[in-house]
């Protein structure tokens, strides 16, 4: 936490890291190898072998304390989540039968988000 001028305090986060792991799967279970055990793994790729993309995230937090008494004080809030509002991935397709599809983006994290609070201490 910085405080800034006119006493506002300011902090922030910033988080990027390279994308997950994850192993393709087939649509049905099968018994690829004859060894009577079924499994979704294509055993035709190496575990681990795809890379989703990258995530990077930004969240930052600004607030002020005011004194009203001697035992009263009241501090504004105002945060944001995802300040560049990055469409971070939260699930890929990893179903090998989907073509195309294999490897996409099927869910994103939600987008930016502000928040606004009054925190009162007495």
């Amino acid at each position: 936490m910085v405080q800034i001028p006119f006493k506002l305090q300011f902090s922030g986060t910033f988080r990027a890291q390279s994308g997950f792991h994850y192993t393709a799967s087939a649509a049905v279970p099968v018994d690829e190898d004859g060894n009577g055990n079924y499994g979704i793994r294509d055993l035709k790729t190496g575990r681990n072998q795809f890379v989703s993309p990258v995530y990077v995230n930004q969240d930052i937090r600004i607030s002020r304390l005011f004194t009203v008494h001697e035992r009263v004080k009241i501090q504004p809030i105002f945060e944001y989540f995802d300040l560049f509002n990055n469409g971070n991935p939260a699930a890929i397709q990893i179903q090998q039968s989907e073509g195309p599809l294999f490897g996409t983006i099927s869910q994103r994290l939600p987008g930016r988000q502000g928040e606004v609070a009054l925190r009162i201490e007495f």
